[in-house]
């Protein structure tokens, strides 16, 4: 058997040889199932590390953008992080607007981020945010 860049090119005796082409056969096949079962630990592996994430787009009034962040900070940040289940939480604003923003949380789960949802902190931060 020689290589030819990637192409292996067997020898007419190769082929002869039913062992030898047994063998090349058993360690291609082994090298799939190994290829599969790695890739598919890996999927279940990501699933369970998985998050749940949420997107809020919010439009303030150019004026009320330092309002906004500041209020995020001092009230939203403070009531969502004592949360279970929470991972972490952003507030992006628009490269070129002073009113669009997003505010981007997540949660381990679905379940955490509806417990969020109907808490007494989050009633108690969102009306300040929006």
């Amino acid at each position: 058997m020689r290589r030819l860049g990637q192409l292996t090119v067997f020898g007419s005796q190769n082929w002869k040889n039913r062992r030898h082409w047994l063998k090349a056969l058993s360690a291609a096949m082994g090298t799939i199932c190994w290829s599969r079962l790695s890739r598919s630990a890996y999927a279940a592996e990501r699933k369970a590390d998985s998050s749940v994430q949420l997107h809020i787009y919010i439009e303030v009034k150019p004026s009320q953008g330092p309002q906004l962040e500041k209020l995020y900070h001092s009230h939203y940040i403070p009531a969502i992080q004592v949360q279970e289940g929470f991972l972490n939480a952003s507030l992006l604003r628009h490269y070129n607007s002073d009113s669009k923003y997003e505010i981007d949380i997540a949660f381990t789960s679905e379940e955490y981020r509806a417990k969020w949802a109907q808490s007494k902190q989050h009633q108690e931060a969102w009306p300040k945010i929006v």
